[in-house]
């Protein structure tokens, strides 16, 4: 009888330790499947009819209410307002990219109140127009601290806000020396170099004179 019961408590402790790693591989393969899917979300695009190779022109307000343009050609950026300052391609391209196929996280429809999202006066805007005249107005307001992403309107539809990623965001709020090509050091030593020759020659021309 006492063999029956050790046998009995030895099958039921079995049976307690197969049940919990069944159910230790179903919380694994619930948790891979969830995983699976967040890592698989394919988020619909703010300007899906917009790609950084296609873009003209950019037009914006940073959040320090500096206004500048960048406009693109065949023979690379070129900043508008500042002509004589030299955009380095590489940065400008990235730039480009990080204002196109911009994430929605969220749309929330008819909205009245734009000020609970930091759109009643806006700080950041931005004008993207492409090679084939195709242009979008973005407005830029606050940072949704649950997402991490940025509220923002399209094109003047205020009644339709879009919480996207905030890249955007940053983007548009990156400075300006990080958008500028490095000067080559050859230009500075040849300025160097020339201002040097220069002194040569006036200092002979003054011993000749002497001399004379």
């Amino acid at each position: 009888m006492q063999k029956k019961k050790k046998k009995l408590a030895g099958l039921v402790i079995l049976a307690v330790i197969v049940l919990g790693l069944c159910g230790a591989l179903v919380g694994v393969r619930r948790w891979a499947e969830a995983d699976k899917e967040a890592q698989t979300t394919v988020y619909e695009e703010l300007t899906p009819d917009l790609t950084a190779d296609e873009i003209a022109s950019i037009a914006y307000t940073d959040l320090e209410g500096t206004f500048r343009t960048f406009t693109k050609t065949d023979d690379g950026w070129t900043w508008e307002e500042e002509p004589d300052e030299t955009l380095d391609d590489d940065a400008m391209e990235s730039f480009a990219a990080g204002v196109t196929g911009v994430s929605i996280y969220h749309t929330l429809e008819d909205v009245t109140d734009l000020e609970q999202y930091g759109l009643a006066e806006p700080a950041m805007t931005a004008t993207i127009t492409a090679t084939d005249g195709t242009s979008h107005d973005i407005v830029i307001g606050d940072v949704n601290d649950s997402t991490g992403g940025v509220y923002v309107c399209l094109d003047g539809e205020t009644s339709t806000v879009y919480n996207v990623a905030s890249g955007l965001r940053s983007t548009l709020n990156t400075e300006i020396d990080s958008l500028l090509a490095e000067e080559e050091e050859s230009t500075a030593s040849d300025a160097e170099s020339t201002e040097s020759a220069a002194e040569s020659t006036e200092s002979t021309a003054e011993s000749t004179g002497s001399e004379g």
